[in-house]
């Protein structure tokens, strides 16, 4: 059968009818069409009915019409025109409706308000939801932005750290400003719906056929007290609702206030250390300081003494010199005129004779002298060129700290001094502290090795006791439930029961409206309680996420940074790195160690050129005597009258030449020998 046939019930002429409305159907159209059309369940409804039949659903829409017309105190609930009589639209309107026609009526307006109720619980937990997980990350934003303001501040000179911690507060706002729009279109949302459910409801509180019997007033009053005991269970249930709802948010905002209060105080230890770390840098650097400064009094030292070695060998060649030419002068100033010729010509001879081959001996003396000091030469050229190179860092240094000073000028400089001349004093001192700092630096790792531990298992104890508190409070709460459930399932029953007897009685049938009345209420009140609990554990399970979820980024972002100071530290702290910074230290600022060697090796270099001095000075002055002696030979020899017998009648002497000792000593001494 076609669905425009015509069957037992009149369809309900609709927009594409070309005909006018039929006279029964008047009443209605006097009525807007807006409260009929504006049917919120009308897609579920289709959706869930798909397996009804044609009748059924066309007298579900007839009776959610029917339902939809307001109620009108003014006028008769009979007579929409006042031309038709009461009988006749009565006869009319029960010759086109069915015989359960009230009962469908209420079946459509109970569906569609559990539809509303269903939609508004809904809308109001999206909101719940949207501003549980907006709360959190709006006072991480807050915090981000007062720490974004702090940073710029501290660090002005360098715009990158403060941009990289804008980065992540923008992330935050860019969140936060999603959460808002959605929030926003959520309360749009929930005013729909709650709009569409006061329409529902006033459409459903219009009075429909006839007017009810009049009841037994015993009947309705034990009907009332019952619908009043149950109402002010209801009130309670509510109210335990909402002060688990209360104690919830209030655990866990106190829950967020201890993780800030811990971190807060996890990075004001990790600053601590920082502070610490970098004043035995500057410890260290002053220690650097003072070891240049005795680097450079040392290679003063060094100047002085080989300009003093300098002058004093200058000092004892001019000596040596002007005493040779003294006694060359006096030796030709004592000569006598009487000696002949022949004899002074073979005396000339032989002591030409024994000269050159003296002057033989001593040049390849002076040879190997000169050997000696073209290798001083170069040793000298070498120092000349390491305290060249010493001046230029020295130089260097200077700049530096002319530098230094240009920007340390405001600073107390007699402070200063009195300063340096008292680290100057206490050196050994500040050795043994860098050795008590090199034993604090080498037990540092441990010590943040037991800190991260402790650290580590605070925060373990925390998450057990937050999640131990948790787990008994969703116990609890889910406890409370059950119990709440039992004493709705307990209520429902009570009606149930309660509506038999009366329903027995033939004066109390009046009362079934006032009973279906009270079962929708239960039903909506369930619905309801379903829906809030169905909140509440979803709230729940949200904010265990959202607070597990942001503990544990926190923790990833200590372990972190933990991890690389941890590795920094020992990148420091390395032997094979140390070693290799103080060597080239070394290499470049000799310490005190290496400048003793040197002076150590300078002295013995100068202890040695004094000994060859010495010698030097022994051998001028054994060739003296051996001038004095051939001077005198020859003298007592013109003075002989038989030229070889001598003053006191010894036979005359002559010179023997001796091979040079060892080392050149005692080379070519003149001794007398007999003829």
């Amino acid at each position: 059968m076609s669905h425009r046939s015509p069957d037992v019930y009149s369809r309900r002429p609709t927009d594409d009818d070309h005909r006018g409305p039929e006279p029964w159907d008047r009443r209605r159209e006097t009525f807007p069409r807006a409260s009929r059309g504006f049917d919120h369940n009308k897609d579920s409804r289709h959706r869930r009915d798909t397996d009804m039949s044609m009748r059924e659903r066309r007298n579900q829409t007839w009776a959610q019409h029917d339902t939809t017309a307001p109620a009108n105190s003014t006028k008769p609930s009979g007579n929409a025109n006042s031309t038709r009589p009461e009988n006749g639209s009565k006869a009319k309107t029960a010759s086109r409706s069915p015989a359960n026609s009230p009962a469908i009526n209420r079946d459509a307006a109970y569906e569609q308000l559990v539809g509303l109720f269903g939609k508004h619980a809904e809308a109001v937990a999206n909101v719940t939801r949207l501003r549980a997980e907006r709360d959190p990350l709006d006072k991480v934003l807050k915090q981000r932005q007062a720490e974004y303001e702090k940073s710029r501040l501290k660090y002005a000179d360098f715009p990158s750290v403060p941009e990289v911690q804008n980065m992540h507060r923008l992330k935050y706002a860019d969140r936060v400003r999603t959460l808002d729009t959605q929030i926003q279109k959520a309360q749009d949302e929930v005013v729909l719906v709650t709009e569409s459910l006061v329409r529902a409801v006033l459409n459903s509180a219009a009075p429909q056929g006839c007017e009810p019997k009049p009841a037994d007033p015993a009947a309705s009053a034990q009907h009332q007290e019952t619908i009043k005991n149950q109402q002010a269970e209801i009130n309670g249930l509510k109210t335990k609702i909402r002060k688990i709802e209360t104690d919830h948010s209030q655990e866990l905002s106190e829950l967020q206030a201890e993780f800030n209060r811990q971190h807060t105080k996890m990075r004001h230890d990790m600053e601590e250390t920082l502070k610490g770390m970098q004043k035995e840098i500057k410890e260290a650097s002053g220690l650097k300081n003072l070891r240049e400064e005795v680097m450079g009094e040392v290679k003063q030292q060094l100047c002085a003494m080989h300009e003093e070695i300098k002058t004093r060998q200058q000092e004892q060649d001019g000596t040596c010199r002007n005493d040779l030419q003294s006694q060359l002068s006096r030796h030709e100033r004592n000569s006598p005129d009487n000696v002949s010729t022949a004899e002074v010509s073979s005396l000339v001879q032989e002591e030409n004779s024994a000269l050159q081959s003296d002057i033989s001996g001593l040049l390849s003396r002076v040879d190997n002298l000169a050997g000696q000091l073209a290798q001083h030469t170069q040793d000298t050229a070498a120092l000349r060129d390491g305290v060249t190179a010493c001046t230029q860092r020295l130089e260097q240094d200077a700049q530096k700290l002319e530098e230094h000073e240009s920007k340390l000028s405001g600073l107390d400089t007699e402070a200063l001094d009195r300063f340096s001349e008292t680290m100057s004093i206490d050196f050994p001192d500040l050795q043994r502290r860098v050795a008590a700092m090199q034993l604090k630096v080498d037990s540092t790792p441990q010590e943040i090795d037991s800190k991260q531990q402790a650290m580590f298992a605070q925060v373990q104890n925390y998450m057990d006791t937050a999640g131990v508190n948790l787990a008994e409070r969703v116990d609890e709460i889910q406890m409370s439930v059950m119990q709440h459930g039992k004493r709705l399932g307990a209520l429902e029953e009570a009606p149930a029961s309660a509506e038999k007897p009366v329903s027995a009685a033939p004066t109390s049938q009046a009362a079934g409206p006032a009973f279906d009345v009270m079962n929708q209420d239960l039903a909506l009140i369930k619905s309801e309680f379903n829906s809030t609990k169905a909140v509440v554990d979803r709230l729940q399970h949200d904010c265990v996420a959202l607070t597990n979820k942001d503990i544990l980024g926190q923790l990833a972002a200590v372990r972190h940074s933990i991890m690389v100071l941890d590795s920094q530290f020992n990148n420091l702290s390395t032997r094979s790195l140390a070693e290799f910074i103080i060597g080239h230290m070394e290499h470049i600022y000799p310490n005190a160690q290496q400048l003793t060697a040197d002076v150590k090796g300078l002295k013995l270099l100068t202890d040695s050129l004094a000994s060859r001095i010495d010698g030097v000075e022994g051998r001028v002055q054994d060739f003296k005597g051996k001038v004095d002696i051939f001077t005198k030979t020859r003298l007592e020899a013109a003075g002989m009258n038989g030229g070889d017998m001598d003053n006191g009648g010894q036979p005359g002497q002559k010179r023997k030449r001796v091979e040079p000792g060892p080392n050149g000593a005692a080379a070519y001494p003149l001794t007398a020998t007999a003829d």
